[in-house]
């Protein structure tokens, strides 16, 4: 009876060896699978980021040669109005612009008038 129980006790361990071995081996395929498919997922999602950011540069590469067309456009269009200015005019803008800087520049002038 020893020996019948000890053959049993040793079966039942050697089945519960090969469960526990599928076990881990259906785990072990469960965890490659879903490693493939978060790695799938993560390739997916920074692909979607790099087509995002692609946009997102043109779109401002695109603002900023507008913007710089603008502020060209306006700086060309004061450059010809200050082009059409005459001498007389350009003194008074300029000691004007002078009088800001260095306001003691205002009396000389106004000394000089009288």
């Amino acid at each position: 009876m020893g020996d019948e129980l000890l053959s049993e006790i040793l079966e039942v361990e050697r089945e519960v060896r090969q469960q526990v071995d599928a076990l881990e081996a259906e785990t072990a395929e469960r965890l490659a699978a879903l490693g493939r498919e978060l790695e799938s997922a993560l390739e997916a999602e920074a692909d979607l980021l790099r087509k995002e950011l692609a946009r997102s540069l043109e779109a401002a590469e695109l603002s900023a040669r507008r913007e710089a067309t603008a502020i060209l456009e306006e700086a060309n269009a004061f450059r010809e109005r200050l082009g059409r200015l005459g001498d007389d005019e350009l003194d008074v803008i300029v000691v004007r612009h002078l009088e800001r800087i260095r306001p003691e520049i205002g009396h000389d002038r106004q000394d000089e008038q009288a």
